[in-house]
């Protein structure tokens, strides 16, 4: 009869952990659906970047030869365009970057707060863990010295 009673604890210890388990998971896909973060949008955008700086590297002789034969005002507004653009670029990856970062720490402290969360559950869990062992063994022992004492009766009454 003991044996089946310490079976059906650690049965509802076990699902209670899962269901548990179950809803901790749900939590965190919510939160990191919720900022809608695409880290291959982003990565994307940085290698789009780098193809053009690369580009621009590989003409950059033609371009100069191109721009020997135009008089200096022309040379000047085009410098003064790709700096333009240069800086607005910048300015415009610095901000998304900005952005995404922010989202990162939500989602990260969102994750650690779960993460705490399911720790004390856990922490909460082997207590009571330990409070049916001890009651587990506060009823073996009181099986123990009902024996102890049907024992005594029996040699008494020899």
């Amino acid at each position: 009869r003991f044996s089946t009673k310490k079976r059906n604890l650690k049965s509802k210890s076990f699902t209670t952990n899962m269901r548990s388990l179950n809803k901790l998971t749900k939590k965190i896909e919510i939160v990191v659906k919720g900022h809608n973060i695409d880290f291959r949008e982003w990565k994307e955008q940085i290698i789009a970047i780098e193809k053009e700086i690369t580009h621009f590297n590989k003409h950059k002789s033609t371009i100069r030869d191109n721009l020997m034969n135009k008089p200096i005002q022309y040379i000047e507004k085009v410098k003064d365009q790709l700096t333009l653009d240069i800086n607005n670029l910048h300015s415009q990856i610095k901000s998304e970057m900005t952005t995404k970062l922010k989202r990162i720490v939500i989602c990260e402290t969102a994750v650690t707060n779960l993460k705490r969360e399911f720790y004390n559950f856990l922490a909460k869990h082997r207590e009571q863990e330990m409070l049916d062992r001890s009651e587990a063994r506060k009823e073996e022992m009181m099986v123990h010295l009902s024996n102890v004492v049907k024992n005594r009766d029996s040699i008494m009454s020899i």
